[in-house]
């Protein structure tokens, strides 16, 4: 018997992947420095993003048990991948672009892997398992979160995001 899924409130389900929580919280600094853009249009393409992340999460909470799980997390790890490369390549060559593979970055991801980890969390463990996930999630997305910067100085923005491309 198939056990369904768990009600319980998941800590933010549909922004789990690191990466897309980077993308977000230094998206302002990314397209600034990298972009040419002003502060005042590096923080409308963060609002934009933020849109697209809420469309694209609902979008996959309306169709992913219609379409199945596996097809979404196929397509959407492939395209994470592609746009991962993509974000390298134009922050070098095409920074103009940066800000289109950043969303379809965000859609992949919040239509794929952000909130299917998060719900077979819920379906395979137990809640104390749940919460240990959940903990050492948080432990990596803080570790990450403080050496975004300092890789971005040593690396640069394209040198972060293949190295992001080669975990992916």
């Amino acid at each position: 018997i198939r056990r369904p899924p768990r009600s319980t409130p998941r800590p933010s389900s549909a922004a789990s992947d690191v990466y897309k929580r980077q993308l977000i919280y230094f998206s302002t600094s990314i397209f600034s420095a990298i972009g040419g853009r002003s502060e005042h249009g590096a923080i409308k393409v963060t609002v934009m993003l933020g849109v697209i992340d809420l469309i694209a999460t609902a979008f996959y909470g309306l169709f992913s048990d219609r379409c199945g799980r596996r097809l979404f997390l196929l397509i959407g790890v492939s395209g994470l991948i592609a746009m991962n490369l993509g974000i390298a390549i134009s922050a070098k060559v095409n920074p103009i672009v940066l800000p289109y593979f950043a969303c379809f970055f965000i859609i992949f991801q919040s239509t794929s892997i952000g909130p299917t980890a998060w719900i077979y969390c819920s379906e395979i463990l137990p809640p104390a398992g749940v919460s240990v996930t959940t903990t050492v999630f948080w432990v990596f997305q803080a570790l990450y979160s403080f050496s975004f910067l300092y890789a971005a100085q040593g690396l640069g923005i394209a040198g972060v995001f293949f190295v992001n491309t080669g975990i992916c």
